[in-house]
């Protein structure tokens, strides 16, 4: 017999345990595409900790390396190539989303690499996103958005009171749960969300609806809610209450990454230090390509960057557009972004306005797959990532505090969009129809996700192919 307390050991078990396997093993040429970041946004050198830790054969491996000096190297070899051949360059630049570990990026990347090389050159930004890794600093590293050598002295504190955290918040934690499922379950009619999709659709030639495919079936998928309606009563609290402070480290993190100053402590009101080199490592490797592409021989021709970000990825990438980078980018692409609506406004916008060759695509899931996206086999609460963040991470003060990457979310400001034809013609929201057919979150091999069900799904996709945006 299954009681409560085996239940919550159990919980326990997996929230410390998701994602504590070591990474997979890579070639050396699939390495050279990788920049990493510490937990405090540092680019990691390629030394001979990683080459032990990532490579296949560590034979190959060059130490002490800068991550960036080694993308730039190969990006020059590749470059020459396409110029001999009369082409242009493509470079893809993708920043997976939070809760994904070191070990799952590694495969990912090892798994995409040989598709996309054929299309342009990649470069994958890996960074510390795992939930045991962002938890744990929370609880012995991390005090106020500042690194305190006495926070481990405190963690048992931290952790108590977690854990109490999950008893006194429990009411709460239902009722945020529970009122999310009845409004989006049963008070929610797939037909008028539907029609809703298809109308704005044909009304804003900036909004396509990809249709729906095979739908889910409405009356089994409130049964298995129902059976596992008591799982997701003790899961819940845990949910609601453990993972707020993960993901407030990550969001840290991202914006560590753009910018690794921030890391500095020294600084006091009376003498503030003068960074002699305050940039991030994706910011210092555009920079170097723009040099690459003003050199003589590149002047008439086309080096293009896209930059893509998926769930918390889009947070970086939009601080980089934040930045005064040195080359201008072709397509910013959001998938399922975690950021805020209010973010993506002030700088995606502004960067259309003063690059008017730069296009942007927004991907969306279908309302029904976002609200009610099976987590744990449906034992967690209902709901995507986002879902999770807007409902009971985060406490929103407007609408422009949301996730831009929930279609509900974004619908409602479409008309605060700037009415500049020239600029809403390169901007693009795709939401993706309702498909039961294509729940594939972890695809092998060759097989890629043409429609993403989940929010995990769309880094499944040919993320990289411009038909996925449009």
């Amino acid at each position: 017999m299954i009681t409560k307390a085996k239940i919550l050991i159990l919980i326990f078990i997996a929230f410390f345990t998701y994602g504590c396997n070591a990474p997979q093993k890579i070639n050396q040429e699939v390495f050279n595409h990788l920049i990493s970041f510490s937990k405090d946004g540092e680019y990691i050198e390629k030394t001979k900790r990683s080459r032990e830790k990532y490579l296949k054969n560590p034979a190959d491996f060059k130490p002490n390396v800068s991550p960036v000096d080694t993308i730039l190297s190969g990006l020059e070899i590749y470059d020459k190539k396409q110029r001999e051949k009369g082409k242009d360059t493509r470079i893809v630049f993708f920043v997976h989303g939070g809760l994904v570990t070191e070990a799952n990026a590694i495969k990912r990347v090892e798994r995409i690499y040989q598709h996309i090389k054929k299309d342009a050159y990649p470069i994958f930004i890996l960074w510390r996103s795992g939930l045991p890794a962002t938890y744990g600093n929370h609880l012995t590293r991390i005090r106020q958005g500042e690194v305190r050598e006495s926070a481990k002295y405190t963690a048992p504190i931290y952790f108590l009171t977690d854990v109490v955290d999950i008893i006194t918040h429990a009411p709460v934690a239902w009722l945020t749960a529970g009122t999310h499922s009845v409004r989006t379950g049963l008070l929610t009619d797939r037909a008028d969300t539907n029609q809703s999709l298809e109308q704005i659709s044909q009304l804003q030639d900036h909004v396509t609806f990809e249709g729906n495919g095979n739908e889910p079936n409405t009356a089994v998928n409130r049964a298995m809610w129902m059976a596992t309606s008591p799982f997701k009563a003790v899961a819940t609290p845990f949910v609601y209450t453990l993972a707020k402070p993960a993901w407030e480290v990550m969001l840290r993190r991202t914006n560590m990454i753009t910018d690794p100053s921030l890391t500095d402590q020294q600084a006091t009101t009376y003498s503030l230090p003068v960074y002699e080199n305050s940039l991030g490592g994706i910011e210092l490797l555009i920079n170097r390509i723009s040099a690459h592409a003003n050199r003589a021989e590149n002047i008439n021709r086309n080096i293009s960057i896209d930059l893509i970000g998926h769930s918390m990825g889009a947070i970086v990438v939009n601080n980089l557009l934040n930045k005064n980078l040195s080359k201008s980018i072709n397509n910013i692409v959001h998938m399922a972004s975690a950021d805020t609506i209010d973010s993506m406004f002030s700088s995606v916008i502004p960067y259309l306005q003063n690059n008017e060759h730069t296009n942007f695509y927004s991907l969306h899931l279908h309302p029904e797959n976002e609200n009610r996206e099976r987590n744990a086999a449906g034992f967690a609460p209902s709901g995507s990532l986002l879902i999770w963040i807007d409902e009971m991470y985060t406490s929103p003060d407007s609408i422009l505090s949301r996730r831009s990457g929930n279609w509900e979310n974004i619908a409602r400001v479409l008309n605060r969009l700037p009415k500049d034809k020239q600029l809403l013609d390169r901007m693009q929201f795709k939401i993706f129809g309702l498909d039961t057919t294509k729940i594939v979150r972890e695809p092998e091999k060759d097989i890629y996700i043409e429609s993403p069900q989940k929010h995990g799904s769309f880094s499944g996709t040919k993320y990289w192919n411009s038909e996925t945006w449009q």
